[in-house]
């Protein structure tokens, strides 16, 4: 993913805590018609209504990451008269369930499932016992007009290797690093097709999908490219086509995950007491020799140096 300064901006923070109860759900409805779309929010339990929200725009698309009390969002008839809202969205629920209603359903959506609907149309996500969530908002600009649901659609984001889950590590990472919203919004503008009711896969969607596999599965010494591919429902043709544009293709790729999960492994307080070959092992390396050979190729110092140069001692002989 690569950075464009010029075209981020920090998240947009908003938080209940320090505002008076009567102030909250006004300003509240405020925040989320700036950085979403005019929604009416109410209150469940008539208890204080409780939010902690980011956001992140990039040049078309929207993210973020939401938590709070019991409430209701709603998209009413007054909200569809007053504005138009050419948008798809997309909610991952990751805690609470939510009742989704709009015109011509009621839908159920629970911890680990998302919802893609149409955004312009009058709908309600009800949460009555709190939630967290993401969120993103996609215009309806780019997508094709057969693309636009014409009801809604819930899928699971909760396995790693899907593409909900993909998606799900996109939101969140942009709104951990709001200066990669131009890499995240090619990867967001890759996956969501694939997630809608009558979507399209592209190449570049497989390949962010086989990362996210690989990411979950490296510790795994039979991962491959015949594996992996087997895991995705693919061939493993397919998967080569994908990581095509790749030096080295998914068997480098593998070797970069692998690699940078042992970097972090090298500087973790509880594997300290791991070996340079115990420490590879984990990652899905059996060779000590070609691990520490890889490793400097990438870094430019072995483990045993990464690991000193930062503090990290190990006591026994690697």
């Amino acid at each position: 993913m690569t950075s464009n300064p010029e075209s981020s901006s920090p998240p947009s923070w908003f938080r209940t805590k320090e505002i008076p109860y009567s102030e909250r759900r006004s300003l509240w409805e405020e925040y989320i018609t700036r950085q979403q779309m005019p929604l009416a929010v109410t209150p469940i339990h008539d208890r204080p209504l409780e939010a902690i929200a980011a956001g992140v725009k990039g040049e078309g698309l929207r993210f973020a990451h939401i938590a709070g009390s019991a409430q209701v969002a709603a998209r009413g008839a007054k909200q569809r008269q007053q504005t138009e809202c050419r948008l798809v969205g997309l909610e991952l629920v990751e805690r609470g369930q939510g009742l989704f209603k709009d015109a011509n359903s009621v839908r159920v959506v629970t911890a680990g499932q998302g919802i893609i609907f149409d955004a312009n149309g009058t709908f309600s996500m009800a949460f009555e016992k709190g939630m967290r969530e993401s969120v993103l908002m996609v215009p309806y600009d780019l997508l094709e007009p057969s693309a636009i649901p014409t009801s809604p659609r819930i899928f699971s984001f909760d396995q790693p290797g899907t593409l909900g889950h993909a998606m799900a590590d996109v939101i969140r990472n942009v709104l951990r690093s709001p200066e990669l919203v131009a890499g995240a919004e090619r990867d967001a503008r890759d996956l969501f097709p694939g997630l809608l009711p009558r979507g399209y896969r592209s190449l570049a969607s497989y390949r962010l999908q086989a990362l996210d596999l690989l990411r979950s599965r490296f510790a795994d010494a039979d991962l491959s490219g015949e594996t992996s591919a087997q895991a995705l429902g693919i061939s493993e043709r397919h998967l080569r086509r994908a990581f095509a544009n790749e030096e080295g293709g998914v068997g480098r790729a593998l070797l970069s995950v692998r690699l940078e999960a042992a970097a972090g492994l090298l500087v973790d307080p509880g594997s300290r007491s791991l070996s340079i070959a115990e420490l590879a092992a984990r990652c899905g390396i059996e060779s000590q020799s070609f691990f520490s050979r890889e490793f400097k190729k990438k870094y430019n110092v072995t483990p045993r140096e990464y690991r000193r140069e930062r503090g990290f001692v190990h006591d026994s002989t690697d």
